[in-house]
C-alpha cells in the first residue's frame, strides 16, 4: 500500500491497546510507508485522567516528541472499565479527558494535527467469570457505553476539527486474544482503519 499522508513524526496517546511490538497497530502503520516515524506514549491500565496524576509525573509525556506533526488519541475503554463496565459519567469524563490529553500534547508539538480514535469493542464471551466481581470490569453494559463513547468522540473531533476513526465496528470477536486485546489479525484491521483517517 502506497500512502500519500503528508505526516513523518506520528504519537499515539493511548493506553495497552498500542505498544512496541513489531505487530502491534502502531508499527504496521509506520511501515506503511518508508521514513515515517511512529512513537508509542502508551501506559497499559491508563484512563485519559491518568496521564495528569501526580504520582505519575516524570512517567507521563515522557516519549512525546516535540516535533510530532500527528497525535493519535487511542484511549477510554479503562475510563469505562473503572466504572464497573461503563456509565454515562465515564464517557464524559473520557471525553473531556481526551480533549485535555488533546491540548497539553499541542503544547508540546505546537501545529500538530489530532486523529481521535473511538476504542474496539470488547468480546464478553472471552470474559473471565470473577467472584466477587473486581471493580475495574468488562460487563453486559460495556457495548452500549463504547458506542455512546464513540457518538461522543465522534462529536467532539467534529467541533475541534479534528481527524476521526471509530475502531468499534471494525473487529470481530476472533480478532482478540482476551475480552480487550486485539490479537495479529485484530491490529492489522486497526493498522487499516487508522490509516485509511490518516490518509
Amino acid at each position: 500500500m502506497e500512502p500519500t499522508s503528508r505526516y513523518r513524526k506520528i504519537c499515539a496517546v493511548s493506553d495497552s491497546l498500542t505498544s512496541d511490538a513489531p505487530d502491534n497497530w502502531l508499527a504496521l502503520l509506520g511501515a506503511m510507508r518508508p521514513g515515517l516515524q511512529v512513537v508509542a506514549e502508551a501506559h497499559g491500565g491508563w484512563t485519559t485522567h491518568s496521564y495528569f496524576k501526580s504520582k505519575f509525573d516524570g512517567v507521563a509525556f515522557a516519549r512525546v516528541p516535540r516535533d510530532a506533526d500527528l497525535f493519535i488519541l487511542l484511549i477510554g475503554s479503562n475510563n469505562l472499565f473503572e466504572a464497573e463496565g461503563g456509565s454515562a459519567v465515564a464517557v464524559d469524563e473520557a471525553t473531556e479527558g481526551v480533549a485535555r490529553l488533546a491540548r497539553h500534547v499541542l503544547g508540546l508539538s505546537p501545529g500538530a494535527d489530532i486523529l481521535l480514535v473511538a476504542p474496539p469493542k470488547v468480546v464478553l464471551a472471552k470474559c473471565r467469570a470473577e467472584e466477587p466481581k473486581p471493580a475495574r470490569r468488562i460487563d453486559v453494559h460495556t457495548p452500549e457505553f463504547l458506542k455512546r463513547l464513540g457518538d461522543s468522540y465522534r462529536a467532539l473531533a467534529a467541533r475541534k476539527g479534528w481527524l476521526f476513526a471509530d475502531l468499534l465496528p471494525v473487529l470481530s470477536d476472533a480478532d482478540y486474544v482476551d475480552a480487550a486485546h486485539p490479537n495479529a489479525q485484530g491490529n492489522r484491521k486497526m493498522a487499516q482503519a487508522i490509516w485509511a483517517a490518516i490518509k
